[in-house]
Formats: structure tokens, sequence, C-alpha cells
């Protein structure tokens, strides 16, 4: 038998006859023991981010806070302001010595961790503060052999009393059911005499892995492998040197049944709930560019949209998150990916979503499997939004309204290619994080690759770009070598909005302002009840991780109210 205390599991076996001795050796290579601890790993982060995660107002003191996930151990604290004093910014001032600093700490977030200490109506947590900044702790390193010599947090905690509790302690309490957080009790603020209230928190959602069945005539490349960075180097200098107009060998059937990653998020009292939205993401990133960790009050389409009422449904693409890696090169290409947003919208439309999937982390509610959508909106960002614009082409009549974000044909288009990106092969770039990734996968190497293709200066935050760089995907040489699919969406018969940023470079090379024509919009889109364009000022590419995310939100949902959705 054996015990992982960490997740509660207990795995045994029973044996007998001589071999029996050595069978014990054998429960840490067990497939199950490695299957089932990544799954509940997995399940415990989705379970803690509906749990725990939200803003957490004081509305008597004007205090509050902000509770998130990323991919590291623990909870995420930032936006802390107690009584008006942004506590953050102010840590380095609270430790001896330093009271009378006058630089900022350059601290914009810490980590809470369970003591343990728990019962059914509440449960202690403890956060982590930094004492050194990172440029702090790298010099200090430098001048020592011992190592860690700057992890000195364990014996920082308890240092300092506000209200007799430590600065450093959190209580999160909870409702009946002994699950709902109903507040939040913190050592270190006025919050500590008045629980705060949860506010954008629990969001009504369940987490699927969805098995697509889908078939695509994509096309079979004769392009360079790429295996290695070097060989990702002579791809993007073989298509961007020469011209490759006949690369394009011949069509290739494809066809296949793949494990797709989704959100689906119903607002539990949403005027529009019935409308659904199935938004499609595009290169560099995964569902969660849709819905980041980061600030979601700042950057969250979800919460937007679901504030306005409407249920939305993210999904990691072909490639990309927790979704499968097919293969780079024939199946990871525009075609395939346009056939399983057509079935995602087919499974939704018939109701079906929940009964084919399986929830990965908490059991989802009975109005989840009940849900059938009265009308259907399509949303995509960049290359998701070329996928939305095939799936209008070829299967227009499943979609009721359409926003393509980052996406504008016009008189620039073609201009920005691969080797802008700053590509590498994802596995040799970063080994841990697309290990899983196969021959064909690149991802961008630098933080400045990142920033030159999604973000204009001055319109974003230090720490989106660098949470861009956290959480950022894959793309393959097949969706890089797809064109778009240009015929007439002579089936969709919706409104749709053209919705990009005024500085977008991919597609505008820096300036979208008088490059496009509303004669040639209407020849791609014949039938559809409206268009409009919608260039946001002062954004670049990646709309969602700029400082007016939220503005623009309120353009793209209003439009969709005005035309009747």
């Amino acid at each position: 038998m054996a015990m992982i205390p960490d997740t509660g599991l207990v795995v045994s076996i029973l044996g007998a006859g001589p071999e029996v001795s050595s069978v014990w050796a054998q429960l840490a290579t067990l497939n199950i023991v490695e299957a089932l601890i990544p799954a509940m790993d997995m399940a415990a982060r989705d379970e803690a981010k509906d749990r725990f995660s939200g803003n957490y107002i004081d509305q008597n003191t004007g205090s509050w806070l902000t509770l998130s996930l990323d991919e590291e151990p623990g909870l995420v604290l930032s936006n802390w302001t107690a009584r008006g004093f942004d506590v953050l910014p102010n840590l380095n001032r609270f430790q001896p010595g330093r009271y009378s600093d006058t630089t900022d700490s350059g601290i914009k977030s810490v980590r809470l961790y369970p003591t343990g200490i728990q019962n059914s109506s509440r449960a202690a947590w403890r956060s982590v503060f930094p004492t050194l900044s990172d440029k702090e702790a790298e010099m200090i390193e430098g001048l020592t052999k011992v190592k860690d010599v700057t992890c000195i947090t364990w014996h920082m905690l308890n240092r300092f009393i506000y209200k007799g509790l430590s600065m450093n302690h959190f209580e999160f309490n909870y409702g009946n059911d002994g699950k709902a957080v109903t507040g939040l009790l913190v050592g270190f603020s006025t919050l500590s005499t008045a629980l705060a209230t949860p506010t954008g928190h629990a969001k009504n959602c369940v987490q699927l892995q969805i098995p697509v069945t889908a078939s695509a005539n994509n096309t079979h490349y004769n392009s360079v492998k790429v295996e290695s960075n070097i060989d990702l180097v002579d791809f993007v200098w073989d298509t961007s040197t020469w011209s490759h107009a006949n690369r394009s060998v011949e069509v290739l059937p494809v066809h296949g049944t793949y494990s797709i990653s989704a959100q689906l998020c119903i607002p539990a009292d949403g005027k529009k709930s019935d409308v659904l939205q199935i938004a499609t993401h595009g290169l560099g990133f995964d569902k969660r560019y849709w819905d980041p960790e980061l600030k979601p009050e700042k950057y969250s389409y979800v919460d937007a949209a679901l504030a306005k009422g409407y249920s939305i449904l993210t999904y990691d693409r072909l490639g990309t998150g927790k979704s499968t890696k097919a293969d780079g090169y024939n199946e990871v290409q525009l075609g395939l990916q346009v056939a399983i947003l057509k079935e995602l919208t087919i499974l939704a439309r018939d109701g079906k979503l929940l009964e084919s999937s399986k929830a990965t982390g908490k059991r989802p509610q009975k109005s989840f499997y009940d849900y059938k959508p009265k009308k259907v909106v399509h949303v995509g960002h960049s290359f998701g939004s070329a996928t939305t614009s095939g799936l209008l082409s070829l299967h227009g009549s499943l979609s009721d309204g359409a926003i393509l974000t980052g996406f504008l044909p016009n008189n620039q288009s073609g201009k920005v290619g691969a080797n802008t990106f700053g590509f590498e092969f994802a596995r040799q770039h970063d080994p841990k994080r697309f290990g899983d990734r196969p021959a064909g996968y690149a991802v961008q190497a630098s933080l400045s690759s990142i920033q030159q293709i999604f973000l204009k200066k001055g319109s974003f935050e230090v720490e989106a770009l660098e949470y861009a760089e956290k959480i950022k995907q894959t793309g393959t040489v097949g969706e890089l070598s797809s064109g778009l699919l240009t015929q007439p969406s002579t089936e969709f018969k919706g409104p749709l909005q053209y919705f990009i940023g005024e500085n977008d470079y991919p597609f505008c090379d820096g300036d979208c302002n008088n490059t496009y024509d509303m004669e040639t919009l209407k020849g791609l889109n014949p039938a559809a009840s409206h268009i409009g364009v919608h260039l946001q000022p002062d954004t670049g590419h990646g709309l969602t991780l700029s400082t007016n995310a939220t503005a623009g939100y309120e353009v793209m949902l209003a439009y969709l109210g005005s035309q009747g959705l």
C-alpha cells in the first residue's frame, strides 16, 4: 500500500507468491498513480478557483483585495488596499530597519497557503511576504555560497501584529454547506473588524474535457521540418524569403477524435443566459486569453459577458492548453480548427455539451445539463477570428451573430509574417512547459517578441506583459502555413462586428486607420444583416491585456445588444 499525504490518495496492490516482496516497488511507477496525481491536482485547482478567487470588498471602510490562481502553488493576492492605504507597495516599510524607506517595494502580489487548521465554518491561511525584491535577492545570492540564503520568510511569521492578529493571517468563513465562501477575515487591515463580502467571485462555471470527432480537408504542405531551433529559423527564413505559392502540394483529408478542454459559464440570473457566446482564442494563448487570472475585473472578457447576462463557452484550440497536442504539420491547421468549432457549436445547440463531456473540476449543477441556448454568437481573436470566419464561410447557418477581434481584411494584410514573431522550437525553448509538444510546434521566445506582436507601449501594464509570457502557448507549422478561407459566407445572416486595435501590428502594420473598405467586407459577408467596424483607440493586437480592455468589452457587448442579441 502506498499513501500520498498531499492528495489524501491511497493505492493498494494485493499480491501473493514468492515475488510479492517486489510488488511495493511497482507502486511508484504505476500508470494509475501517474495519471491520478495530475488529475487530482487539476481538479483541486479548478475547485479552488471557483471557491476562493474573486474580489473581496468591505464597502464600509473602502478596503479590498483580489485573490486569483495561476500555475504556481497557493493563491495569488493582489490589489490589496486597506482603508485607502495601498499595502503591497509599502510592504518593505514593515521590515525591521526599513520603516523609513521612501522607495516602492516593487511587490505586485504575494501568495497565500492553507495552514490545515480548519473546521466546517472557517479555515486559516497564511501569506508569505517577500522580504527582498528579486533584484536584491539576486545580488545577495551572488555574494554568498549559502544556497537560498535570502529565503528568510519562514522566520518572519507573526513578527508584525495588528489588532491581535498577525498581518499575514487570513481566515475564510464558509456558509452552512461548509464550502461556499461568505467572507474573509484579514489580520492586517480594517477588514479584521468587518467581514469582506466576496464579489465577482465563484463564477457559475464548469471545466470540461470534450471528446470532439471532426473531419476536414487540410493541406499537405511541402515545408521545412521543425525539430530544433535551427530548423525553425530555417522554416521562417524559407517561408519569408522565397515565394511559397506552390508549397501546398495536395489536399489532405483528416479525421479524428480530439480531447478539447473547455469552460462553460452560465450566469445564475442572467437575462441573456439563453444566448451562448463561443469564444476562440488566437496564436500564443489558450482559453485564458478570455479569462485571465490577472486582475479579472480589468481584463476578463468572460466576467464582462457574464455581467451582461450572457452565457459563454471558451476552449483551448487543438494543440494548446489542455487540449490534444496533435500532429503539428498535417492536423493542427486552420481547416481542422474550423471543423472542431463547428462540432462544438452543434453540441452546444443540441444541448449535449455536458452529456458528451467529462467534468474535470467541481460537479456541475443540474442547470448545466439542462442548458440549451436559443442563440449562439461566435467571438474570435486573431487566428481564432480566422477560425470563426472560416465557420461563417462554410457553416454560416450555425451562427446567429459574430464578433471578429484582432482581425480585419485590409490593404495592409500579409505584410507581417512569421519572421516577426520571434519563434523558437517549443520543446527546446522550455522542456518543462512544452515537453508534450511534438515536432512542428513553435512558441514566442521572449517578452520583447510578445510585446512587439500584441501590446503597444503606453497601453499596457508591465505585469500584463509578464502574465502573457507566463501563460504563452504554441502555434504549429501547419497553422503558420494555413491560408485564410476567403470564400463568401453566404449562409451567415446575422450581424457581424470587426473589432480591432487602432495600432494592431500583425493585421495593419501598426495603423488600421483608412486601411479597410466596407464594400470588400460586405462582399465577404453578403447575407449578413449588419456589418460594423470598430477601431479601439490606442490599442495593439492583444485586446484583453490592454489597459482599456473593459471599455472595448462595452463596445462589443453593446453592439450585440443593439442587434437584438
